[in-house]
């Protein structure tokens, strides 16, 4: 699929930590954040993250996890689902309500966020994880053919993608045999997971 790209488009986020409040008993996100994408990019999730609307945001619990090169799947998953299983055991006492909690992530994180969905799904979470907001995520271990047209746009290049794949899958990336909850795109049964925004 070719696009077609805007050289003069400019885009900037201007929202400080400041503007939002986070009144209790709201939509809960919680924020797998990405690995490699956040040691490259920096302050690009904090950016995402504020250009959602307060009203939306709730109470914010971000959490980090273990990170690849240093781990291998199912590590940052488990870890992921263990914050999300301390949500739910605490929210009361967080002022959470537990039946409204929406997972959130950006780049590897958002594909931490849908394995999360799939995760919680299959062990019967409950109640279950009420949306997923998945952030350009990184559902797809299996690369393919770079876009010529859009490699002078591109932060995150095929390399990149492969790099980092291989990084979590132990050099595995693109083989059969790769878990959906490693990489979502290869879940066959969607039914029964969170609406995405």
């Amino acid at each position: 699929m070719k696009y077609k790209i805007d050289p003069t488009f400019q885009s900037s986020v201007h929202r400080t930590l400041q503007d939002l409040s986070l009144p209790i008993n709201r939509p809960t996100p919680r924020f797998p954040k990405g690995d490699i994408a956040a040691r490259r990019q920096g302050s690009s999730f904090a950016k995402a993250v504020l250009a959602l609307e307060p009203e939306v945001l709730g109470v914010v619990k971000t959490r980090d996890y273990r990170l690849a090169p240093e781990v291998r799947h199912p590590t940052p998953i488990e870890d992921c689902y263990a914050v999300l299983l301390w949500l739910h055991s605490n929210a009361k006492n967080l002022g959470v309500d537990n039946s409204r909690i929406a997972v959130v992530g950006l780049s590897a994180g958002g594909g931490l966020a849908a394995a999360l969905s799939l995760v919680a799904r299959d062990r019967g979470l409950h109640p279950p994880i009420a949306k997923q907001i998945l952030l350009t995520p990184m559902l797809d271990d299996r690369n393919t053919e770079t876009d010529a047209e859009l490699l002078p746009f591109t932060t995150w290049t095929w390399d990149d993608n492969w790099t980092g794949w291989n990084a979590l899958l132990d050099g595995m990336a693109g083989s059969s045999g790769v878990s959906a909850y490693a990489a979502p795109a290869r879940a066959e049964d969607l039914k029964g997971l969170p609406p995405t925004d």
